[in-house]
Parts: C-alpha cells; sequence; structure tokens
C-alpha cells in the first residue's frame, strides 16, 4: 500500500488524512453505485442523478468512517492515550495512537468507542429513510440513505468479530485480560483468532469467485490476505515485547559512540569518520554536551562543492525526543517509537550528555539472541490483573500497537524481516 497521505482537515486537534490508496476505493464505489447498484434499486432516474447520489453516498460512507474512528480518538484522549492523526485508506480507517491502552478498561472502551458511534449512524440512515418513504419525489435521497444505513450496519458486523485487529477482537483481548491478568496470552489469543478469521474470508472469498466468479469473492480474498498480515503482524509484536520485556534501552545500545562537533566541515566528517569508520549517523557535541545528531542523508542533501565550507550545524538536527533517548527507557517502546517514525537509530543520552547509539541493527541483534537462546523476559512484560475499575497501571500494557497506517506498518515490517533473517543466519550458524 501507498504511504502518500494528505490532510484534509482537522477536527479536535486531530488531524483527519487520505492515503492515496483510499482514491482506488473511492473510485471503484462511485462506479458501481453508479453504474449498477442504484440504476437497480431505482430505475427511470437520470443517468447524473445516479452519479449524484453515488458521490454523496461515497462521501458520506467515508465520513461515517470518520467518526468511528474520531470515537475511538476522543476516549482515547480521555484515557491519556494522546491521537496522533485520522487516516483513511483503502481497506477503511485508523486512528493513529501514540501509545497503546494502558490497562483492559482502557482497551476497552477505546474498542467499543467506534462500534457505538456507528451503531448511531445506523440509527439515523434508518431513521431519516424512514422519514422520506412517504414523498416520492425524495426517492433518489431515501435510496442514498439506505445504503449508508446498509453499509455502516456492514462495517458494525463486521468490526464486531471477535479477532485482532478488529474491534471486537479488541473487546475480547480486553475481557480475557481482565479476568486473567495477563495481556500477554490475551493477545496471543486474539491473534490466532484473526489468524483464523483471515482464512475464512480467503477460502470462503476464493470459493465464490470460481464458483461464480462474483468480484465480491475477490475482495473477500484483498480483505482477507490484508488481515492476514495485522493479525500476524499483532501476534509477532506480542512475541518482540515479551523478550524485551524489563530490559532497558542501557542493555541493549552500543557505548561511547563516535560523535563530532558542530564546527567539523563536512568534507571531514565523510573523509575522516562516516566512511573510514563505517558511521552513518553521528551524535553532535560541544564539549560533553549533546547538541544534536548528523546522518548520512542530511549531508547528501548538501551539494558536495560546498561540503569544505558547510560545518556540521547547519545541517544537524537539534536534539528533541524524536531523536534522543534516555538510557532507562524501556526497549520495546523504542521499537514501537522507531516503527512509528521511521528512524533507523537514536541518540542516546542522560542529563545532556551522550552516552551511547542505539540502532535498528542493535535491537536486530539482540532479540536474535534472545529469541535463539529462548531467553525469558527479566520481569512480566505485561501488569497484572486489570480492573474495570477505575485506575489502571501506567506502564503501556498491550503488545499488539493500534492499527497503524500503511507507511508505519511498512517501517515495522522491516523491522521484523531483518529481526527473522538475523535470527535465520544464527540457526545457520552465521554471525
Amino acid at each position: 500500500m501507498t504511504s502518500q497521505r494528505v490532510r484534509v482537515a482537522r477536527i479536535s486537534g486531530i488531524d483527519v488524512q487520505i492515503d492515496a490508496s483510499w482514491l482506488f476505493i473511492a473510485a471503484l464505489m462511485i462506479w458501481s453505485f453508479a453504474a449498477t447498484a442504484f440504476p437497480d434499486t431505482a430505475p427511470g432516474l437520470q443517468g447524473t442523478t445516479y452519479l449524484v447520489m453515488a458521490i454523496a453516498t461515497t462521501l458520506g460512507f467515508f465520513a461515517a468512517l470518520v467518526v468511528h474512528e474520531l470515537a475511538h480518538s476522543i476516549v482515547s484522549q480521555r484515557f491519556g492515550v494522546p491521537v496522533q492523526a485520522i487516516t483513511l485508506f483503502i481497506f477503511g480507517g485508523i486512528a493513529e495512537l501514540s501509545d497503546e491502552p494502558r490497562s483492559p478498561r482502557s482497551e476497552f472502551w477505546i474498542a467499543l468507542a467506534g462500534p457505538l458511534a456507528t451503531l448511531a449512524i445506523v440509527g439515523l440512515c434508518a431513521g431519516a429513510a424512514a422519514a422520506l418513504a412517504p414523498y416520492p419525489q425524495a426517492l433518489a435521497l431515501r435510496v442514498v440513505f439506505d445504503h449508508l444505513m446498509m453499509l455502516n450496519l456492514t462495517v458494525l458486523v463486521f468490526n464486531l468479530v471477535p479477532a485482532l485487529p478488529l474491534d471486537g477482537g479488541r473487546i475480547l483481548k480486553a475481557v480475557i485480560w481482565h479476568f486473567t491478568g495477563d495481556g500477554y496470552r490475551a493477545t496471543m489469543i486474539g491473534a490466532a483468532l484473526g489468524i483464523g478469521f483471515a482464512w475464512f474470508l480467503v477460502i470462503f472469498g476464493l470459493t465464490a469467485l470460481f464458483a461464480s466468479g462474483d468480484g465480491m469473492g475477490l475482495w473477500l480474498v484483498l480483505i482477507g490476505i490484508f488481515l492476514m498480515g495485522a493479525a500476524q503482524a499483532v501476534r509477532f509484536d506480542a512475541n518482540l515485547r515479551w523478550h524485551l520485556g524489563g530490559r532497558t534501552v542501557a542493555s541493549v545500545m552500543s557505548p561511547g559512540p563516535v560523535t563530532t562537533g558542530p564546527e567539523t566541515r563536512l568534507s571531514d566528517v565523510v573523509a575522516q569518520i562516516m566512511l573510514p569508520k563505517g558511521h552513518s549517523f553521528l551524535p553532535v557535541v560541544q564539549g560533553d554536551q549533546l547538541l544534536g545528531v548528523v546522518d548520512a542523508a542530511a549531508i547528501r542533501r548538501v551539494d558536495r562543492g560546498l561540503w569544505d565550507n558547510t560545518p556540521v550545524r547547519q545541517v544537524m538536527e537539534a536534539t528533541s525526543p524524536m531523536n534522543t533517548i534516555a538510557p532507562d527507557a524501556s526497549s520495546d517502546m523504542v521499537l514501537q517509537h522507531m516503527a512509528r517514525t521511521g528512524r533507523n537509530k537514536l541518540a542516546v543520552a542522560r542529563a545532556g550528555k551522550v552516552v551511547g547509539v542505539l540502532s535498528v541493527s542493535d535491537l536486530v541483534k539482540y532479540l536474535s539472541l534472545l529469541q535463539f537462546f529462548n531467553t525469558p523476559p527479566t520481569h512480566r512484560a505485561f501488569p497484572g490483573p486489570g480492573s474495570f475499575g477505575p485506575g489502571f497501571p501506567r506502564r503501556p500494557a498491550g503488545p499488539d500497537a493500534m492499527p497503524r497506517t500503511p507507511a508505519q506498518e511498512d517501517r515495522a515490517n522491516d523491522i521484523r524481516r531483518r529481526i527473522a533473517l538475523h535470527a535465520r543466519l544464527l540457526q545457520e550458524g552465521g554471525r
């Protein structure tokens, strides 16, 4: 899936974005409604009327998806979990949470908020269609509301299937987590059900496709493949967090990093540090204070003829939470941070002084060794028994990150592939 996104609105401080893949499904829906669905349901209308009806239905449906995700987002914020954006893409919409639910209670209510909003939309559309039924001149508008009701009802029923990463799966996970006190087990059960449901969709879709040539069968196959990948990602992430449980950045990072100064010329950085020492990321320090970071990509953006006269300070990125982490930070949250931001390397600093560098390669090698030696976590990777009552542990608990955008999923998949490759090399005796 493509990761190109455009912001179209900002609601309650949350950006609403459209992924380029959304344009495909929107065009497909408009064509399907205008060419077949509406002429069959309301024959005798003009072609332009069907087109307007199709556009209105498509936009109304995706507006309903935004409302669904807004409900997730608003409840999430009430539980102290910030929301970065809402993104519409080919398979629907997702709310990008910057953290994860911290208890069964928060997981439950955040997951339930979306279906409740969709249920309200179904009721409103049904009421509007019923109110317009006595007026023949309002046939086109009534048909639009009828279709919006059915579309949202389909979304509601599908979303409540108890299989991760669907809302029903998250609700089930919260319930199991609450009664067992084991977030890892709850996630693995939900992910297994998600994989099983995905296989059902693929098999059912293929059967329908070959038996009748129904195009809906192909769509079910595509949805099943998407859910399969998402459910496997949930399970993989749960195992990663289980292995990283209790381990800090200090135990994974590369200590004593090579650094550079703010006045060092770019030509010297490349010729004397990056090329001979094989470092593409350098903390920038003055004395013992960390000022920022510079990487090969930033240098490459500068014309090579200017390297001799350009100091590092002109291209470095100032120290910020985006590029710097504390040595006592949780390793599992760093992995999530890297997948979300697309950063492969972070400076590690304590009280403004650099103490190391943490890269995806460091995490890959460490995780691969932990899995190779079947090393258990240093303590429970998930909180103990949860409660639907007030109060919940502050440590992020859910191992399955909230649904990701295509760009975030691509970055997370890259990390998974590298871990799997390194683990395979270890199994084969590689170094």
